[in-house]
């Protein structure tokens, strides 16, 4: 499948008809009907039945135009994500962090994407949850949540060791180890 044969049909699907697809197309008639006319020939059936008010859909075009833009959206999205690697992965993302916790961590996420704007919030787990499930939050760092969180991939990216300090005259002082 050709992509421009592809991104052809499709308009005239969507215009029904070839005069209003090739001016959308800014082709002529003659050449948008040749290009029809060679790939239902190579294809050995007709995509639309015509008639001289309109175009419409045959069975053999129905399964074109539903694979022609499902092949066309995959190769809009292959050229997404390799815009994203050739452009050192520019935009915007959405990341929070649990108050107190990630304000350190973002010169170094800086230092590895200096394209990308990230404005620094410190939001609570809980509110982050609910961002994140509401769509309204891309990425959000958290400690573990007790449980599941139905709707959201937690994967874990650390441990941490935590101490508890206290006065040496506190009675847990004694359990402190040599």
């Amino acid at each position: 499948m050709d992509v421009k044969q592809m991104t052809y049909i499709l308009t005239i699907a969507q215009e029904g008809g070839i005069s209003k697809a090739a001016a959308k197309l800014f082709i002529t008639q003659s050449a948008l009907d040749q290009q029809l006319l060679k790939l239902e020939h190579e294809l050995g059936t007709r995509l639309f039945f015509r008639s001289r008010s309109s175009f419409a859909l045959t069975e053999a075009g129905r399964v074109y135009v539903e694979y022609a833009r499902r092949m066309l959206e995959l190769k809009n999205e292959a050229y997404r994500i390799i815009h994203d690697i050739a452009d050192r992965r520019r935009g915007t993302l959405s990341l929070a962090f649990a108050p107190e916790r990630g304000m350190e961590m973002y010169p170094r996420f800086y230092q590895s994407y200096p394209e990308v704007t990230v404005p620094p919030r410190e939001i609570s787990v809980r509110r982050q949850l609910e961002m994140l499930a509401g769509d309204e939050l891309d990425l959000g760092f958290i400690s573990r949540p007790e449980g599941e969180v139905p709707g959201l991939t937690c994967v874990p990216l650390l441990r941490e060791e935590f101490l508890l300090i206290t006065p040496r005259s506190h009675p847990l002082a004694a359990r402190a180890a040599p």
